[in-house]
């Protein structure tokens, strides 16, 4: 049983980011689908339609304290980046786009958005997956793993970067050279 768990979980865990593939749900709409082959008990999951069902998945994915902890993530990371913190102005501006990605109607959208992609059934399967252990794990990690994913591409982007600064000098002054007239020969 454990195993299964931990497929289940694994799979989910997957889905979740995205990596299920389209062959990864098995069922029809309003049925309990599978996942991977294992069945998953969404009885607990309680709604009366799509609109609801969403809202409680996001409810459980904990989207507004993820905004929450993304933002000061971000202020973190830019406080590292700069050395010194966020001015007033920046802090204002933080403040409307987090009032924004809070608000009902963002929330109201974003559960439109899933119900695009997602039936009853998923949405319940995705919803279970967030009320266990390891969706609850992944949710209170969720910023810091954003904030390291962040860390690791903007030294690689960097790195690039400076690389094809150095190769842009390098060919500029290679150009620059080629380009100027050669001195009159003196024979």
């Amino acid at each position: 049983m454990f195993n299964q768990n931990k497929k289940l979980s694994f799979s989910l865990l997957l889905l979740a980011l995205g990596l299920g593939g389209a062959g990864c749900f098995k069922g029809k709409k309003d049925e309990a689908a599978t996942v991977s082959g294992v069945a998953v008990d969404t009885s607990s999951v309680v709604c009366k339609d799509l609109q609801d069902c969403t809202a409680t998945l996001i409810k459980a994915m904990g989207v507004r304290d993820s905004i929450q902890k993304m933002f000061d993530a971000q202020f973190e990371q830019i406080k590292k980046m700069t050395g010194k913190e966020a001015s007033g102005e920046d802090l204002a501006l933080a403040n409307k786009i987090r009032d924004f990605l809070s608000s009902d109607a963002f929330i109201t959208d974003l559960g439109t958005i899933y119900a695009k992609y997602f039936d009853i059934a998923e949405i319940k399967e995705l919803t279970v997956f967030y009320n266990s252990k390891i969706g609850q794990k992944l949710q209170k990690l969720q910023a810091e793993i954003a904030n390291d994913l962040m860390e690791v591409s903007q030294k690689g982007v960097q790195k690039i970067a400076e690389e094809h600064m150095a190769n842009l000098k390098t060919s500029s002054s290679a150009k620059a050279a080629a380009a100027m007239p050669k001195a009159p020969s003196t024979k």
